[in-house]
C-alpha cells in the first residue's frame, strides 16, 4: 500500500511539473480558440464550415428535447391547407388529372378568417398568422377576392379581433417592372384596408440557412419600399410574439429588433438583390421544440403546464396539448357549426403542408413545413422573454479559458502516461504494445477532447436554453485542441 501511495505521489508530482511547464502551450491554445471565437461571431463565418461544430451542438440539444420539453411558449394550432383540402375544395374547380393551384384560393382564405372571426370574444385566439402571400397571383376567383376584402374590412372594424399578421414577399424592383435599389413590396387590392387597420399587419417570413441549406434563424425585419418609402417589414414571428406575450423586455433580441429596424431602414442603401442573399446578415436563432415531419404520423404532443394563463379563460378541461393540427378542409366542410374551442388563446396559423406548394425546408430536426417553422420561432421568442440571447463575451471567454486549461492538462497527462508506459515496456515488441499506446496518441487525444467539449456544451445548452441563452463553445474548443496538437507534434 505504501509503495502504491509513493508511486502515485511521484506520478502526480511529475504530472504537475509537466503541466506547470506547459503554460506557454496553454496560452497559445487559448489564443487560437480566442481567434476562432472572434471569427465565429461574424454571421458569414458562423454559417460556414467553421461554425459546423457549434451548429451540431445546438442541433443535438434541440433533438434531445423535441416534443418533450414544452417550455413557456404559447400553444399553437395549424389550420392546415393540406393535400385533402386542395383536392376537395370547390372554390376553383380542377378537373381530375390536372395539377391543383399552388396558391390557396382567396375564397378559402376568406372562409377560414370568417370562421375565426365568428369565435366568441372570450375564446378568440391570441394571434393569427396567414402564411399565404395574398399579394401573389391567385386563381381566377373574383368572388373569392371580393370576399377576402370584405372579411379584412370586418376584421379591421372588430375591436375584439386578435392581431392578424399576413405574410408577404418583397422583390427586386426590376421584377416588378420598376426602378430602384431597395426591395419592393408588390401592390395589392388589400393595401388600403391594411394601411388603415390597427389590428392587421403585413409581415415577412424569411428565414436564414447555413451553407448546407439548414434553416436555423429567422430574419427579424426586412427593409422594403412600401407606399413610396423604405420602411421595416417586421417578421411575423416578432409581431405574433408581441401580440401573445406583450412588449418584449428591454435589451432582449426582440426589443432590439423593434428599436433598430426604423434606424436601419432610414439609412438603408442595400441593393435589391440583398433581398435574396442572407449569408452575411444576422438573424435570430429559432428555438426548435416541436416537430411535424411531412407525411409522417403526428407525435404525441406534450401537455401544457397547469400554470398556462389560458386555462383561466378557456376552462380547466380545455385541450391541453401544446400543438394541434386541424385540416382546413374539415373546418370548411363542417360549416358555421364547427367547434372553435381549439382556437382559445392559442396562436392560430393558416398555412399549408400540401405537396403542391411544397413549402418545406430542412431544419436541425428534419424537413419541416413553413407554418411549423413559424410556430417554433414564435414560441421561442415568447418562451424566452424576447428570444434566445447569446451568452456574454466575457462568459464565453471564461469558458474557453477553462477548456484550454483542460486541453493542456489532458495532453500533459497523455505525455506522462506515454513516457511511463514506454519506460516500463521499452523492451516489448509485441503488437499489443502499440495498441495500448493508441489512446494516448495526440491525434486521438485531440478527438476525445473535441468530443468531450461537444457533449459538455450540449449538457450546458440543455440547461441554458431553458433560460434563453446559448453560446459558442465547440468550435473554439476544437481550435484550441488543434493548436495543442500542432505544438505536440512540433516538439
Amino acid at each position: 500500500m505504501k509503495n502504491f501511495v509513493r508511486r502515485a505521489s511521484a506520478f502526480a508530482g511529475h504530472l504537475w511539473r509537466e503541466f506547470a511547464g506547459s503554460w506557454r502551450r496553454a496560452l497559445i491554445s487559448f489564443c487560437a480558440g480566442l481567434v476562432v471565437l472572434a471569427l465565429i461571431r461574424i454571421p458569414v463565418v458562423e454559417r460556414s464550415i467553421i461554425g459546423e461544430p457549434d451548429r451540431e451542438m445546438l442541433s443535438t440539444a434541440f433533438k434531445l428535447t423535441k416534443d418533450a420539453v414544452v417550455g413557456d411558449g404559447p400553444p399553437a394550432v395549424l389550420l392546415d391547407i393540406d393535400d385533402a383540402t386542395l383536392r376537395q375544395q370547390t372554390y376553383v374547380p380542377v378537373r381530375p388529372g390536372r395539377e391543383p393551384t399552388a396558391s390557396a384560393p382567396r375564397g378559402m382564405l376568406a372562409d377560414l378568417l370568417k370562421f375565426i372571426l365568428a369565435t366568441p370574444s372570450s375564446s378568440m385566439p391570441g394571434a393569427v398568422i396567414v402564411d399565404v402571400d395574398i399579394g401573389a397571383p391567385a386563381p381566377d376567383d373574383p368572388q373569392g377576392s371580393a370576399a377576402l376584402r370584405q372579411v379584412l374590412e370586418n376584421w379591421a372594424a372588430t375591436p375584439h379581433a386578435p392581431r392578424l399578421i399576413i405574410a408577404r414577399e418583397a422583390f427586386a424592383p426590376a421584377v416588378l417592372g420598376l426602378e430602384g435599389e431597395s426591395p419592393m413590396l408588390p401592390q395589392t387590392d388589400y393595401d388600403p384596408i391594411v394601411a388603415k387597420a390597427q389590428n392587421i399587419h403585413w409581415s415577412t417570413v424569411r428565414v436564414l440557412a447555413d451553407l448546407h441549406g439548414t434553416v436555423r434563424e429567422f430574419l427579424p425585419f426586412q427593409c422594403v419600399v412600401q407606399n413610396g418609402r423604405v420602411a421595416p417589414l417586421y417578421s411575423a414571428a416578432l409581431l405574433a410574439s408581441e401580440a401573445l406575450s406583450g412588449k418584449p423586455p428591454a435589451g432582449s433580441p426582440a426589443a432590439l429588433a423593434f428599436e433598430e429596424a426604423p434606424k436601419a431602414c432610414a439609412n438603408s442603401h442595400a441593393p435589391a438583390h440583398a433581398a435574396n442573399h442572407h449569408m452575411d446578415q444576422d438573424g435570430e436563432v429559432i428555438h426548435f421544440q416541436l416537430s411535424l415531419a411531412p407525411r409522417h404520423e403526428e407525435p404525441a404532443w406534450a401537455l401544457l403546464p397547469a400554470s398556462w394563463p389560458g386555462f383561466k379563460t378557456c376552462g380547466a378541461d380545455s385541450d391541453a396539448s401544446v400543438f394541434r393540427r386541424v385540416s382546413a378542409g374539415d373546418i370548411l366542410a363542417a360549416g358555421p357549426d364547427a367547434g372553435r374551442e381549439f382556437l382559445c388563446r392559442r396562436l392560430a396559423i393558416i398555412g399549408g403542408t400540401n405537396s403542391v406548394a411544397n413549402d418545406f425546408q430542412q431544419t436541425p430536426l428534419h424537413m419541416m413545413s413553413g407554418p411549423m417553422i413559424l410556430t417554433n420561432a414564435v414560441r421561442g421568442i415568447s418562451g424566452t422573454d424576447g428570444g434566445l440571447r447569446q451568452a456574454g463575451l466575457p462568459a464565453q471567454i471564461a469558458a474557453l479559458l477553462c477548456i484550454s486549461l483542460m486541453i493542456t492538462f489532458g495532453f500533459a497527462v497523455s505525455r506522462a502516461l506515454r513516457e511511463r508506459y514506454h519506460h516500463r515496456k521499452s523492451r516489448a515488441s509485441h503488437w499489443a504494445h502499440h495498441v495500448v499506446l493508441l489512446p494516448l496518441n495526440p491525434v486521438v487525444i485531440n478527438l476525445l477532447i473535441g468530443l468531450a467539449a461537444h457533449w459538455v456544451g450540449v449538457a450546458i445548452l440543455l440547461v441554458t436554453l431553458k433560460y434563453g441563452f446559448w453560446g459558442f463553445m465547440s468550435a473554439p474548443a476544437f481550435g484550441a485542441a488543434v493548436a495543442e496538437t500542432i505544438q505536440e507534434f512540433s516538439e
